[in-house]
């Protein structure tokens, strides 16, 4: 990840499309991210309480899109 040098791979988790997605978590372990395959993006959620904190473009940092509050990882913690 150009953009998040800070990222070390974690155990894939989160099921989609027959497998599981790729999965990272930031240095200080508050934030995870993992890969939407279908948008070529990352998708970044809380540690803590797994609350959707918006997409990220991969290469440049940038936030693509918000926060989705329905969206939430809290069952694959």
């Amino acid at each position: 990840m150009t953009a998040f040098p800070d990222l070390r791979r974690a155990k894939k988790k989160t099921p989609f499309n027959g497998g599981l997605r790729d999965r990272w978590i930031n240095a200080k372990g508050r934030i995870i991210y993992e890969w939407d395959y279908l948008h070529g993006e990352l998708e970044a959620y809380r540690a803590s309480d797994g609350s959707h904190l918006g997409s990220y473009d991969h290469r440049t940092g940038e936030q693509i899109d918000p926060p989705k509050k329905n969206r939430s990882i809290k069952k694959y913690l």
